[in-house]
């Protein structure tokens, strides 16, 4: 159960490699505005897919508890992580500023 629900966590990923292929055949992501902004939404889609493979992982390890059952691992899993996405998503903000502040974007 706790790897189906892994598998349907990496389909987001796998649609962007499909719009990947479609935008690169098409010449939209060579160069440009086009390619700036298809490559930011990559960027947070697996960084998302990360997250929660990450957590599913997670939940891997903790359904080898006795007594635990696969739904419930996955609860116990994303419980507590969520301060960790705020932390990360603080310090990605800070880095991107630091580096505007230096020149370097």
């Amino acid at each position: 159960m706790v790897v189906l629900v892994f598998l349907v966590q990496l389909i987001p990923l796998g649609a962007m490699a499909l719009v990947h292929i479609g935008l690169s055949s098409n010449g939209v992501i060579s160069e440009g505005f086009g390619s700036m902004l298809f490559y930011v939404l990559l960027a947070t889609v697996a960084v998302l897919t990360l997250y929660w493979g990450t957590s599913t992982f997670i939940a891997l390890v903790v359904v080898t508890l006795p007594g635990m059952y696969p739904m419930r691992a996955l609860a116990a899993a994303v419980i507590g992580g969520r301060a960790t996405a705020a932390d990360f998503c603080t310090g990605c903000c800070g880095c991107l500023a630091v580096w505007q502040c230096c020149g370097a974007w």
